[in-house]
């Protein structure tokens, strides 16, 4: 347990915190270096914050590191060393760093050397103390290994001595107890899954609790083997209980069923019954409504009998001066005609102009309507004209600002470019200083920079590619706004026009409707003319006929005054009959009245004796349905009682 605590918070936080402060300061390295070689032009200086942040991570580890090997001194001898070295080397690359920036590479270089000598010599100080950490946490791990192994040994050693144990109880159990819980299980088993018989008993040899719980099972067996038979034997009886009460109730229901019949067929006999007095109630009704009113017109005949008399004399003096009267009407008819077919043959003539005018102003409207599609075509065409411009408009500009990006990036890499032949050229110096080692290094420096004079070359003549590219491209974003607006000042007139041709086609649609209801005004008025002239012939023609009715009319007229003192003496018989059958009517209808209450009253009880029966049959249909059901669970149970024994 030493071993492991040891390895947790001493060895393994001692080789991870020499890793960490390792790692740190080759990022401070690497920042600083990259700041040189950048010069921190355009946003690349963010690599001095970097280093302050890599630098406190040193200092953070190492008082970690000064707090976990507190009683170790050769330990802390080596992190005071790591400091004295840690604070020159990262004053002195934060120094060059400023000045590659401030003074540019030729001044930088000349620190750049003392700068590599603190990294190297402060690389040796944690080499040294990451080597003894790594050793330290190695002889760790290899300590909880032989300790891991110990304990494994004296394991398995106290896990024979169980084991023997273990079986050796087993044994014991095994003569002593289980053998009685065996047999009480074969017992059980059987009875649960083999032939289920109750009468079998559990032998018992014991006196301690597995015996006593052997003679329990024993009696419980004795127990359900008399309840059943009890269940076997009330099973059949319920059987056959069942079996009867399902033939009476059978029966039952067909003798209700013939019931029901039996009162459905009254019922609809009562019904039509009913019905049929009804309907004769009904005519006998209409028919003294009829007898009134045929008494009551007799009456109202014999009233205008008496006046028709004196009206006939009347108008048979009245018809000598309407003879008169006609023959000067006859007269004044004749004129009418005359002046009628003048005015019948204008409205003729009009009628035929309107009917031109008519025609000439629909034409006029079809042209009109086909000059508004042709003009909403040539809108449609414009509006697709000017999408189809602005869309080329704003490809074109998108184009100008993806060659602005292009110069930008264009600018961006001659810049690197720059920056790699700095880097080759302190990777020449580097190899120069170097000597026979750095010589293929030296090489690859050479290379680098060739490679970077031709990326400046490159960018240069892509700069002033793409330069002429926007110059272009700005020539044809002004065409394409010039263009845009004519097709826009195009489209207004052209919208311009069509609200002025829809104004047109709506004065046209208007004259059109005007002319067509003159033209339909005058043809009523020419019709109207032709009924007015024919009506005035009729009159001609009528007032000499009505000349010669009036005097037949005359002649006739004694006959007339004959016939109604006829009639008179007619109405007064028929209105005494009438009288007399009204009296007996009533009291017929009175009579079947009395019968149709008797009707209805037998309808209602049959009715309610076949409700009756319905229940009842709904009843009995139940009790034989529970009847079935208790057979069915009768049969059940006792074929489940018979698969035991008893």
């Amino acid at each position: 347990m030493k071993s492991i605590s040891f390895m947790k918070e001493r060895a393994f936080l001692g080789a991870t915190y020499a890793k960490e402060i390792e790692l740190s300061i080759i990022h401070i390295q690497h920042w600083l270096v990259n700041i040189s070689a950048t010069r921190g032009k355009d946003g690349l200086d963010e690599g001095f914050k970097k280093a302050v942040e890599a630098a406190k991570c040193v200092t953070e580890y190492l008082s970690k590191y000064e707090e976990l090997a507190k009683n170790e001194p050769d330990t802390l001898k080596q992190l005071v060393e790591i400091k004295k070295k840690f604070a020159p080397y990262y004053s002195m690359g934060t120094s060059m760093a400023q000045i590659y920036v401030d003074l540019g590479p030729d001044v930088g270089n000349i620190y750049m050397a003392e700068f590599n000598k603190n990294a190297a010599d402060l690389t040796i100080a944690l080499n040294k103390l990451g080597s003894e950490s790594q050793e330290l946490y190695n002889k760790t791990v290899n300590d909880l290994e032989e300790y891991s192994r110990n304990r494994i040994t004296l394991v398995t050693a106290f896990s024979i001595i169980i084991i023997g144990f273990v079986l050796f109880a087993y044994f014991v159990l095994n003569r002593t107890i289980i053998k009685q819980i065996k047999k009480t299980s074969h017992v059980l088993k059987d009875i649960l899954e083999g032939q289920r018989d109750f009468t079998q008993r559990i032998e018992v040899d014991r006196i301690d609790e597995l015996g006593e719980m052997a003679k329990h099972v024993n009696n419980f067996f004795s127990y359900m083997q008399g309840i059943l038979t009890e269940v076997k034997e009330s099973s059949v009886k319920v059987k056959n209980f069942s079996s009867d009460l399902s033939s009476i109730a059978s029966g039952s229901v067909v003798g209700i069923s013939h019931i029901n019949t039996a009162m459905g067929e009254v019922v609809k006999g009562t019904t039509s019954q009913s019905k049929n007095i009804q309907d004769a109630t009904i005519s006998l009704d209409e028919l003294t409504i009829m007898i009134a009113k045929i008494a009551s017109g007799a009456e109202e005949q014999n009233l205008n009998s008496e006046k028709t008399m004196s009206v006939a004399k009347q108008s048979n003096e009245a018809m000598i001066e309407i003879s008169t009267f006609a023959t000067n009407q006859a007269a004044s008819v004749e004129k009418v005609m005359v002046i009628v077919s003048e005015m019948t043959r204008a409205l003729g003539q009009a009628a035929n102009d309107t009917s031109k005018a008519a025609a000439n102003s629909k034409q006029t409207r079809d042209i009109a309507l086909n000059g508004e599609q042709i003009l909403a075509e040539t809108v449609d065409g414009m509006d697709r004209i000017k999408e189809k411009v602005l869309i080329a408009a704003d490809k074109i500009t998108e184009l100008g600002k993806n060659s602005m990006k292009i110069g930008e990036i264009i600018d961006v890499i001659d810049d690197i470019a720059g920056q790699t032949n700095l880097l080759a050229l302190n990777a020449a110096i580097e190899a120069a200083r170097a000597g026979e080692h750095g010589r293929g290094f030296a090489v690859v420096a050479d290379e680098v920079r060739k490679l970077a004079e031709k990326s400046s070359k490159a960018t240069k003549e892509i700069a002033i590619l793409i330069k002429s590219i926007q110059e272009a491209t700005d020539i044809a974003v002004n065409f394409m706004n010039e263009g845009t607006s004519e097709v826009h000042s195009g489209a207004l007139l052209v919208n311009q026009t069509r609200q002025a041709m829809v104004s047109i086609i709506n004065a046209v649609r208007d004259t059109v409707s005007q002319i067509e209801s003159i033209s339909a005004a005058t043809e009523q008025m020419a019709a109207s003319s032709n009924e007015v002239a024919q009506n005035v012939k009729n009159l001609s023609e009528m007032a000499g006929s009505s000349t010669a009715s009036v005097e037949e009319v005359a002649a006739s007229s004694e006959g007339v005054v004959q016939s109604i003192l006829t009639v008179y003496k007619i109405a007064k018989d028929s209105a005494s009959i009438s009288e007399e059958m009204v009296k007996k009517m009533g009291n017929f209808s009175g009579q079947i009245l009395s019968i149709l209450s008797v009707a209805e009253d037998n309808s209602s009880i049959a009715e309610e004796t076949t409700a009756s029966t319905e229940e009842i049959t709904s009843s009995v249909n139940m009790i034989k349905e529970s009847a079935n059901d208790v057979a069915d669970l009768a049969v059940k149970l006792h074929d489940s009682i018979s698969q035991f024994k008893m």
